[in-house]
């Protein structure tokens, strides 16, 4: 049985001193390893190179397979695009987007929200939607021609060097614009003010495209707390588990031969440099995965592991097997 882990965020460490002192059985399996260069700079980048093999997520529709997995009552529509709620805050010549992460949406906030949007853009062929007052989505009974990037990648940065291009860029930009001014003199926003929070003051689109009719894998079985890969699962009828249910004392060399676990706890504090809740997810990632991992690797129970680490500047994927965890002599190397 071989167990794949997708962790973006990792390789975003301060140091790699704070890998040995906070997951020392992480720093072991990393040390151990085989290294070589991960293509991918993001989750999104790497699902879209693993799962369409297309070489970044522009083209690979994130959006569609997302609301595969969520409770939308127009899950049928054929064009969509993940319509986020963010916060744009002006800084200088700057403006930084703060993604739903940041903003601590209440499903009552959100709900009036996309009904503003909804009644706003009736005539429009659009459909607003909020599964998740973190995940708000727009169905389109049009082509969306326009190419995005995800909010994930803009997050915490200058939204200046990610505006979206394409054929209706123009029509997609007047919509934004239409939100931004309607949002701006929102009861909800007004209240939020009021109350010392943010203001949710914008909306990031990404993902946009039709649902796959083929995506091509070899995993047995998907662990992940995401909805993009809950989607990934549901399409290709795999086996999905919450991490939260996974259970290490149900590996055995006669299940699942192939698994796959999206960590990426680490994602968002890396964006925002928010070291001690990194630090924390870490700690809590090394008892509950890579400790276990690497317990039912010297058992036997598990062949090989390897871990993709994302990173814009210098991902890497480590791959270790039984052999390889022998080799007590190597050191930790990730820079």
């Amino acid at each position: 049985m071989r167990f794949y882990f997708l962790v973006p965020g990792l390789l975003d460490s301060p140091s790699p001193q704070k890998i040995r002192e906070l997951a020392p059985a992480l720093a072991t399996l990393l040390a151990r390893a085989s290294v070589a260069p991960e293509r991918s700079y993001s989750l999104e980048s790497w699902i879209a190179q693993r799962f369409s093999q297309v070489e970044n997520d522009e083209t690979f529709p994130l959006a569609a397979i997302a609301s595969c997995a969520e409770q939308i009552a127009d899950s049928s529509a054929a064009n969509w695009l993940r319509a986020d709620p963010v916060h744009l805050s002006v800084n200088r010549d700057r403006v930084v987007l703060l993604d739903a992460s940041q903003l601590e949406i209440t499903i009552a906030e959100s709900k009036a929200l996309i009904l503003s949007m909804q009644m706003h853009f009736a005539n429009d062929g659009l459909t607003f939607s909020a599964p998740d007052p973190n995940r708000w989505y727009v169905a389109s009974d049009k082509p969306i021609a326009i190419r995005t990037h995800p909010v994930s990648h803009v997050r915490g940065r200058n939204v200046a060097n990610y505006w979206f291009d394409g054929v209706d860029r123009a029509l997609w930009q007047t919509r934004l614009s239409e939100i931004q001014m309607l949002l701006h003199a929102h009861p909800v926003n007004e209240a939020r003010e009021a109350a010392g929070q943010l203001a949710i003051n914008g909306m990031w689109f990404w993902g946009e495209g039709k649902a796959p009719n083929f995506i091509k894998h070899d995993y047995t079985q998907i662990v992940a707390n995401n909805v993009l890969i809950a989607g990934i699962a549901k399409l290709t009828a795999t086996r999905f588990i919450e991490t939260s249910q996974f259970r290490w004392d149900e590996v055995t060399p006669r299940r699942a031969e192939n698994t796959l676990a999206v960590l990426d706890q680490l994602d968002v504090s890396a964006a925002y440099g928010e070291w001690q809740a990194w630090q924390t997810a870490l700690m809590a990632m090394d008892q509950n995965w890579f400790a276990p991992a690497y317990a039912a690797l010297k058992k036997g129970q598990l062949t090989a592991i390897k871990i993709y680490a994302p990173n814009k500047e210098h991902g890497k994927t480590f791959s270790i097997s039984r052999i390889d965890q022998l080799k007590f002599w190597r050191r930790l190397q990730i820079t």
